[in-house]
């Protein structure tokens, strides 16, 4: 599996552009060790702050939106033994997050849908699972 392809080097002038100060066009960041979640207070803050939101409108329900982890996973794996290593991996560590926001009584939307396939099945499971719990 190819996790960048030649756009950096094609579309350089839009890419300087769109990420001023990156340090050059085409560098992706790197993963060199184990993926962990580590944003458990900003997404708990954010719960609250939807939990708030919705509670001073009159929506009887609402979404919040999760990086899946094919987009996350635009990096270069220097750590995993291949590219699927990496992938579950990094649905591993996003497991937290999805979780949260569904327990939190909020409809999980996964950005970038066109990457559902290249993510775990159990992670579709888990979340099917979810939304059809009571």
């Amino acid at each position: 599996m190819r996790w960048h392809s030649g756009a950096f080097q094609r579309f350089a002038d839009f890419y300087n552009e769109l990420y001023p100060g990156r340090g050059g066009v085409g560098r992706q960041p790197m993963c060199v060790g184990p993926i962990a979640y580590v944003g458990q207070s900003a997404l708990q803050a954010d719960i609250d702050n939807m939990k708030a939101a919705l509670a001073a409108s009159p929506a009887e329900e609402a979404f919040m939106s999760a990086i899946a982890p094919g987009t996350f996973g635009r990096g270069v794996n220097q750590h995993y033994k291949d590219d699927e290593a990496f992938l579950f991996a990094i649905a591993e560590a996003l497991r937290t997050e999805y979780e949260a926001i569904v327990h939190a009584g909020f409809v999980l939307e996964e950005e970038r849908r066109e990457s559902m396939p290249q993510t775990p099945p159990w992670v579709r499971t888990t979340v099917r699972g979810f939304a059809t719990s009571p």
